[in-house]
């Protein structure tokens, strides 16, 4: 999941440049097992608390929406209602329970036959992109496809989703000065993402 955080990229750049004393090593992982805490101080997590032996704070809520290419609102399948969904490959990297959510939310029945499943959030982004169904995914993870039209939101009904992006360290390291304070500059990078964002969470 890392295109949840990809807005933070271009910003780390210039934390760099502002802390030349912090020597910064990016890694990725799709879960939280997949952390190698040996090498990471700080990780941003997709996932749902909690986390034993570890401090979390939540970066920003997500709310999902409905996005496609500009195509499938041409034609005689045209999604205009989310009735029109029927129609459409529901593509997602879940169980499908997102999907459930928003369809429940819609009061549509789930359409679980016409769905597919990938594992890997980047490819679910790009056929969409392609026009090979509809995904739903959220403003901040999606604004450039949406700026540049790429994507676009043909259904405004959104819903919170399943899993949040979290800020996480090890309880040991939460007072290090080096890591307080680069947890502090998230925080606030993330209080102002392209699109909504909610607000921090303490787990206490």
């Amino acid at each position: 999941q890392v295109h949840g955080v990809a807005w933070l990229a271009t910003r780390l750049f210039t934390f760099m440049a502002e802390s030349p004393n912090f020597q910064l090593k990016v890694l990725t992982s799709s879960h939280f097992h997949g952390v190698d805490w040996r090498k990471t101080d700080v990780a941003i997590v997709y996932g749902v608390p909690p986390w034993p032996g570890f401090w979390w704070r939540l970066l920003h809520g997500i709310h999902m929406t409905p996005v496609c290419s500009p195509q499938l609102l041409r034609g005689p399948n045209a999604i205009r209602h989310p009735s029109d969904l029927a129609y459409h490959r529901l593509l997602h990297e879940d169980d499908g329970s997102q999907w459930r959510r928003w369809q429940a939310e819609a009061g549509i029945p789930y359409a679980g036959e016409s769905d597919v499943h990938f594992d890997d959030f980047g490819i679910v982004l790009q056929a969409a992109r392609d026009g090979f169904g509809v995904a739903l995914s959220d403003e901040v993870v999606s604004a450039r496809d949406l700026d540049e039209g790429r994507l676009v939101q043909p259904l405004r009904l959104s819903v919170p989703a399943v899993h949040n992006y979290y800020c996480i360290c090890p309880d040991a390291k939460r007072e290090t000065a080096s890591v307080s304070s680069f947890i502090n500059w998230l925080i606030e990078q993330a209080a102002s993402p392209v699109g909504p964002h909610a607000e921090p969470h303490n787990s206490g």
